[in-house]
């Protein structure tokens, strides 16, 4: 049984928050929510895991809106905010003709109970969407990297030793490399950073289903992922799955002319070649089965600098594989890696939900008009 919660403000601070409002919010707006239940998995206090979507325009549409958050656990909160207060202004009601718009929420549930951003067995879902059937990638900068990672605590000599280190290897190989290294993804370390999983992951297979239901035969499907981390302090970063000199990067751009949409240079300009990326494989999918359009755009919400962000993969990593000590300290930096990936400031969450109302309208209007 879901808490009850009256819809007024869109943040939640924990998954049982979080859903118990989008589901209220998807109710009061009509919907009809289709559960897909974590097995054998629950939650801190015993609540039900799960990925609930819902969908609002006509069954026959042939535009769809495909939006998702908290592929990445614990970031779920900001995409989770932006689908709720879409919802509470309206949005579901005033789709234009021949548009559906299909809400995921969220694609990793464990992650977001537990506050980390990797899945039920410790997977980065957003490196976990492979050809399985295919040789599994190397990533052999990661493993320059790695006795680097479980070396260091996350306390204030271990971030520093930490941060030294990447900075250090940056200089070395060049700034490319290093972020290369720490998130592209890699499949030989499970309790390294990135880590993309063995196999597919429960998550990977119920997004692809709810991709597979919903996408209009021969039409045309954005695909929008919600995530924070990435990019200036409480600013949408659009990242597009297209090359830049691209027709699809030329599209997108005129649909969000004031925006800068980037591609793979996703922090300081460098490029990072990432695998096993979650809407990049339901995009393909969806165009090699159904002979369609699909576009995947990220947008991220920027939080603090490159330094402080790389420093919580480490916090993450240590409270999921190595975490020791009495429990206060590790709430503590449980908290603190909370905050760079969803600030407490309420500037920041006013921006969110300002932004977020404006990307939704532009993406529908975009999918609305996309020939």
């Amino acid at each position: 049984m879901l808490p009850e919660f009256a819809v007024t403000d869109p943040f939640s601070s924990t998954y049982r928050e979080g859903r118990s409002r989008f589901c209220a919010a998807a109710h009061a707006a009509g919907g009809t929510i289709e559960s897909f239940v974590m097995p054998d998995r629950a939650g801190p206090v015993g609540e039900e895991l799960a990925i609930d979507a819902v969908r609002f325009g006509a069954a026959d549409a042939q535009r769809l809106l495909l939006t998702s958050c908290g592929l990445h656990g614990l970031e779920a909160a900001g995409g989770s905010a932006a689908m709720v207060n879409w919802l509470m202004q309206g949005g579901a009601s005033r789709l234009p003709d021949g548009v559906a718009v299909v809400l995921v929420h969220p694609l990793n549930p464990f992650g977001w109970a537990y506050a980390s951003r990797g899945n039920e067995d410790g997977i980065d879902l957003n490196r976990n969407a492979l050809d399985w059937s295919a040789p599994i990638p190397t990533n052999l900068a990661y493993e320059t990297l790695h006795p680097i990672v479980i070396a260091n605590e996350p306390d204030t000599a271990g971030l520093a030793a930490f941060s030294g280190a990447f900075a250090a290897l940056a200089r070395q190989h060049g700034m490319e490399w290093a972020l290369g290294a720490v998130a592209s993804g890699q499949y030989a370390f499970p309790d390294g950073l990135s880590f993309g999983g063995a196999e597919q992951a429960w998550s990977t297979q119920v997004a692809k289903e709810i991709a597979e239901k919903h996408k209009p035969n021969r039409g045309r499907t954005l695909i929008l992922d919600w995530h924070t981390g990435i990019g200036p302090w409480a600013e949408p970063f659009f990242i597009l799955d297209a090359a830049r000199d691209s027709a699809d990067h030329r599209l997108v751009s005129s649909w969000w002319p004031d925006r800068s949409i980037h591609c793979d240079d996703v922090v300081e300009g460098a490029s990072i070649a990432y695998r096993g990326v979650l809407a990049d494989r339901l995009r393909r999918e969806i165009e090699e089965h159904e002979g369609g359009k699909a576009l995947s755009l990220t947008v991220e919400w920027g939080t603090y600098d490159i330094d402080r962000m790389v420093e919580a993969l480490l916090m993450d990593n240590w409270l999921r594989h190595r975490a020791g000590g009495a429990p206060e300290r590790q709430d503590w930096i449980r908290e603190q890696l909370i905050e760079r990936f969803i600030p407490s400031d309420p500037r920041w969450r006013d921006a969110v939900i300002e932004g977020s109302e404006a990307i939704f309208e532009d993406a529908i209007l975009a999918v609305s008009s996309w020939h």
